[in-house]
């Protein structure tokens, strides 16, 4: 019998695995850093690596710029860039399945945003709140053709914009607290996740903000993730990525 197709999810799941396994091993066994990356960089490949490149470009580049330095910062022996390397190729890959995701609900391929969705995060489970499926639920609606691709969108838009702003603003709150303990690679991590979540709402941002605000605000990011990684202090870019973010609301209310 052959083997069933590996599902978008698990080929995610693998890269990011294999990526953390070799941020754990970064600086005591190098040889074991290298073969959990190649493992990454070839799983981002054939029918999962072209479908997410259909979607979104600028997310497949992420994707290639992230494993690029990955390499180089084994090469450099830069713990820091590794971490942020890692977040971004993590990020680009959510960005990507997003937009897949969107492109099918668009063209009434629900077959293809069930397959895809699970490429995602969910909000961090509380005592007042559980982790939304409405997105899941919607795309059910629209394969059994009770919802239409409007109705979808708006759903697939409420819940993943505010997931991921959601897990913006946690990293950024966990940013000073890194910083404060001297983890360099946490620090640097965090804040390449952040920047990679901004990514995800950049589009809703510039509906709102403009492309001159959007600008600023991606530079403001770009700047934070430049201190995290060269160990600079971040409370002045770390200002002025909250100023940025000052009543942004990704996901409309309605």
């Amino acid at each position: 019998l052959w083997a069933a197709e590996p599902v978008p999810a698990q080929l995610a799941e693998t890269m990011r695995t294999a990526l953390v396994q070799a941020q754990i091993t970064f600086t005591s066994d190098p040889n074991s850093t290298q073969q959990a990356l190649v493992m990454a960089q070839s799983t981002y490949g054939g029918d999962f690596a072209a479908t997410l490149r259909r979607a979104d470009t600028a997310a497949d580049a992420r994707v290639s710029a992230g494993l690029n330095g990955a390499q180089e910062a084994i090469q450099h022996g830069d713990a820091a860039a590794f971490a942020a390397a890692r977040a971004q190729v993590w990020t680009a890959l959510l960005a990507g399945s997003y937009a897949v995701v969107q492109q099918a609900v668009q063209q009434e391929n629900g077959e293809l945003a069930q397959r895809w969705l699970p490429v995602r995060e969910f909000r961090t489970a509380t005592r007042f709140a559980r982790p939304a499926a409405d997105a899941t639920v919607a795309i059910d609606h629209l394969v059994a053709k009770t919802l239409t691709p409007a109705e979808t969108q708006l759903a697939l838009s409420a819940d993943l914009l505010d997931t991921y702003q959601a897990r913006l603003n946690e990293v950024l709150a966990d940013l000073v607290n890194a910083e404060n303990n001297g983890y360099a690679m946490r620090l640097a991590e965090h804040a390449a996740l952040a920047e990679g979540y901004f990514f995800i709402l950049a589009p809703a941002y510039v509906e709102q903000r403009g492309a001159t605000e959007l600008q600023s605000a991606q530079q403001a990011f770009a700047a934070l993730l430049a201190a995290a990684i060269d160990g600079q202090p971040i409370a002045s870019v770390l200002t002025d990525v909250e100023t940025a973010l000052h009543n942004f609301r990704a996901a409309h209310l309605s």
